[in-house]
């Protein structure tokens, strides 16, 4: 889980990091062909939103007079002086609050010149248009001093209208505070100026902005203050910078329209009802080429009168519907991080699924599409319910949740991927093991079977002549004894006497050891290696192992028996040091023809390798063999360790297996039957120790 915690993490601060540079980076990454821009997203959001929640209405107080086609089709020109003069003297006739004539009139353009200007005077009410730029300049006429309003577009980067200056860039603010309205003539946008006059006329206070405090400030008789904020750039989303206010035009719905009069209506049917009107005079007809493209899914392009129409509503109508207010820049970055890291959250909880049993892949993915939706939806909310009173720019945010969805998920999945994989190889590694394992244990059993088994088929040959060898070696000893009883009957000397007597002393030792390897030939080889074939073989196995033993003595007794056999052909030197430890003088239950036979094999191996040792002729060698008894809650060991010639470490694998020897003459069954009796017979162990000596230890379960 941590692991997850760390990816989901990593990647949404990183993705959040390419989203704030996606941001706020529109001046080179505008330029890179593959990536769109943040700013454009944002607009046609707002453009959708607008469409849906746009409070704008269509204003009863404002009409429209436009030169149309039809005006086109009868006068058959530009709208001339003549023309223009007749329309407004007809419209000051029904006394209306303001007239704002859009019509560029700063030279003649035909008769009627000198009769406009004067209509012009005479109309103090009526406010006209100029225009200033780089390239150019449109000033208005000397009757128009002091009554225009700058007619300079926004165009945002897909060249849609949004916004609206109320002040053109030419405008300098005064550096006084304290400087009224009165002692300094703003240049106004042509929509500002008409709304503030407007305005100013029904009562409200307007304080216009200075360079210490860029704001305009209105206030409303009988309610708060309205502040318009200077709205410098795309609230941050970097289309133009602009460093004179600016406003969000709150669009009207998109199939209602002003109410509206042509020039051929206006002069020859006076219309009535304009009185207190704001009227607009402009052009409605394609021939002036007045198109400007608005966020409008139907009918996007609309004439500048409209423009300007929709403007002066919204400023004249901002004390109830305030323009949409929008957030500083570091509240958008952190909205952004915000959603992201919701994003991020609902990730972390449906991966809480990759950790059971159960899981599947369709599961991960539906769970996080549904909480996923569930967040969008809620930003979807947030913006839609929000507007227009607040506006927030949330499309990088959308972005941010579907992309760290689709990206942490994916990294998920496959870090799911790379562990599961990791947990099967590890789990394919130990079964390989295992299998290894388990094929070398089967090699070794059959090996051991095909021993057995070999040695099963000629085990009754084998015991059969050594039986027989072994009634032989009874019948001369036998034979050879009645020879010493006879001469002892006859007369002879002391020393004879004593050295027969000896003799007839070592051939009844003789017979009592031929005697126990006949038994044991008897008992052992056939059950062990013909266990399985002959029936009769295995009852023999089930002999008592419920004698009670003394260790001590019997161990004594079987160093004795070892011990003799090598007592005609030891060298004069060779004397064994035993060095004996019985920690245990009690007895233990069991076998002694079997006991027997394992510890004069082990006594037997013990005495040769102290005798190969010797013949070495290591200057200062002292054999040493120690007999040790200690006895433990659950069992007693027996350990019979000698300082001879040793064994090899590579050996200590082998030494147990059946016909395995390092001896000359051996057979390689002695270890192994001996082995294979500790275990079948008592249940316990025989193991080989190399460390310090060759050191033999037998575990007996007591």
């Amino acid at each position: 889980m941590n692991q997850r915690f760390s990816t989901v993490g990593m990647i949404s601060l990183i993705l959040t990091c390419i989203l704030w540079t996606w941001k706020g980076g529109e001046d080179y990454l505008s330029h890179v062909p593959v990536i769109p821009s943040s700013s454009r997203l944002e607009l046609k959001l707002y453009d959708w939103i607008v469409s849906l929640r746009g409070s704008g209405k269509i204003d009863s107080r404002i009409v429209l007079v436009g030169f149309t086609s039809s005006d086109f089709q009868k006068f058959n020109s530009y709208p001339s002086d003549h023309l223009i003069a007749d329309v407004i003297e007809t419209l000051k006739q029904e006394k209306p609050k303001l007239i704002g004539l859009g019509f560029w009139r700063h030279t003649p353009t035909s008769e009627g010149w000198e009769r406009l200007q004067t209509v012009i005077k005479q109309t103090p009410n009526l406010i006209g248009v100029e225009y200033e730029s780089e390239r150019f300049n449109i000033n208005p006429p000397k009757s128009l001093e002091g009554k225009t309003g700058d007619t300079t577009l926004l165009l945002d980067q897909d060249k849609l209208i949004r916004r609206q200056y109320l002040y053109p860039l030419r405008e300098q603010f005064p550096a006084n505070f304290q400087l009224k309205p009165d002692n300094y003539n703003y240049t106004r946008n042509f929509a500002w100026e008409l709304a503030y006059h407007y305005l100013s006329e029904q009562g409200v206070k307007i304080q216009e902005p200075t360079p210490e405090n860029p704001r305009i400030i209105l206030d409303f008789p009988n309610q708060k203050p309205v502040v318009i904020e200077p709205l410098k750039d795309w609230e941050g989303e970097r289309v133009k910078t602009q460093d004179r206010l600016t406003f969000l035009i709150n669009w009207t719905p998109q199939n209602q329209y002003f109410e509206t009069y042509s020039f051929q209506k206006i002069l020859e049917n006076n219309p009535k009802n304009l009185e207190g009107k704001i009227i607009l005079i402009g052009s409605l007809t394609l021939a002036l080429k007045d198109l400007y493209l608005t966020p409008y899914e139907k009918n996007p392009l609309r004439f500048g009168l409209e423009l300007d129409a929709i403007s002066v509503s919204n400023l004249i109508n901002i004390g109830e519907n305030p323009f949409p207010q929008t957030f500083p820049e570091w509240v958008k970055y952190l909205w952004i991080l915000f959603w992201v890291g919701v994003s991020a959250a609902g990730i972390l909880l449906v991966s809480s699924t990759l950790d059971q049993p159960e899981f599947k892949l369709k599961k991960f993915f539906g769970l996080n599409l549904i909480i996923q939706l569930h967040i969008l939806i809620s930003l979807g909310l947030i913006y839609y319910l929000s507007f227009p009173t607040y506006w927030i720019p949330s499309g990088v945010a959308f972005v941010g949740i579907v992309g760290n969805g689709v990206i942490c998920s994916l990294a998920i999945l496959f870090q799911k991927t790379v562990q599961e994989q990791q947990k099967r190889l590890e789990q394919e590694k130990k079964y390989s093991q295992k299998l290894e394992e388990e094929i070398q244990r089967i090699k070794t059993l059959l090996l051991a079977q095909e021993r057995l088994a070999f040695l099963g088929k000629l085990s009754p040959a084998i015991r059969h002549e050594m039986l027989n060898n072994f009634e032989l070696i009874s019948q001369e000893v036998y034979l050879s004894q009645e020879l010493i009883e006879t001469q002892l009957s006859e007369q002879a000397s002391s020393d004879m006497i004593h050295f027969l007597e000896d003799q007839i002393e070592s051939l009844e030792t003789i017979l009592e050891i031929n005697g126990l390897n006949s038994e044991i030939l008897k008992k052992y080889i056939p059950p062990i290696f013909l266990d399985y074939l002959e029936s009769d073989n295995a009852e023999n196995l089930s002999d008592s192992i419920n004698q009670d033993i003394n260790l001590g003595d019997f161990l004594d007794d079987c160093w004795c028996r070892a011990s003799y056999k090598f007592r005609f052909n030891e060298p004069e030197n060779f004397k064994i040091r035993v060095i004996k430890s019985y920690q245990y003088q009690g007895t233990i239950k069991g076998n002694e023809d079997e006991l027997r036979y394992i510890f004069i094999n082990l006594l037997d191996n013990a005495y040769e390798a102290l005798l190969l040792k010797f013949w070495l002729n290591e200057e200062n060698y002292q054999p040493i063999l120690r007999l040790e008894i200690t006895k433990y809650p659950n069992y007693i060991q027996i350990s019979i360790e000698d300082n001879g010639i040793g064994i090899e470490a590579n050996q200590t694998k082998e030494i147990f297996k059946p016909f395995f020897t390092t001896k000359q003459r051996g057979s390689g069954l002695g270890l192994s039957l001996a082995r294979d009796i500790v275990i079948s017979r008592y249940q316990g162990t025989l193991e080989l120790n190399l460390e310090g000596g060759t050191r033999f230890t037998v575990t007996l379960p007591c």
